[in-house]
């Protein structure tokens, strides 16, 4: 699934490399292929080991960028980016301590039994809520480690804002 939506960005990037560019928003032109990548290009921003399994989404542009080394905030050199790349992988962890935690408490099972049926509506809307938002931290976990080494790699490097640099830009 991720694989085909990474394919599916690419054409419409390659798309947009076609049209004019008074026709594209900013974000179509910063992205816009205007030639075929090569096949070499298009495998390793396919499977780049840190978006292939669970994203995150980027372009094959920002993929050029990285391979190009321009991913940097020091010029030149690996960026320093070590310390907002824990920062992620800490916050997947601590969404991954959740999840084992409280999962227990939520099973899926629990809504099949007689038990839940004879609980008042209120109680059965507040489990249904805590338990997707439990179940929803297994996912985030995930997410946020993936992005944690797109950081690390320097693909989530966005530029400076107010003398800060930025790395969310996956």
């Amino acid at each position: 699934c991720v694989l085909t939506l990474k394919l599916v960005g690419l054409s419409f990037d390659y798309y947009d490399g076609g049209k004019d560019p008074s026709q594209l928003s900013l974000e179509q032109k910063s992205a816009a292929l205007p030639s075929v990548p090569s096949l070499l290009e298009v495998y390793g921003f396919s499977y780049f080991y840190g978006g292939f399994l669970v994203g995150p989404q980027f372009t094959l542009r920002s993929y050029q960028k990285l391979v190009a080394g321009e991913l940097t905030d020091c010029p030149g050199q690996p960026p320093n980016s070590i310390i907002p790349a824990i920062k992620r992988f800490a916050l997947g962890f601590l969404c991954l301590v959740i999840y084992a935690i409280f999962s227990p408490y939520y099973p899926d099972s629990y809504y099949l039994t007689d038990e839940y049926e004879a609980q008042p509506f209120w109680y059965r809307c507040v489990f249904i809520l805590l338990w997707a938002k439990v179940i929803l931290y297994k996912y985030v976990s995930c997410w946020v480690i993936a992005e944690g080494v797109c950081i690390l790699t320097g693909l989530g490097y966005n530029g400076v804002v107010d003398g800060k640099h930025r790395w969310d830009a996956c």
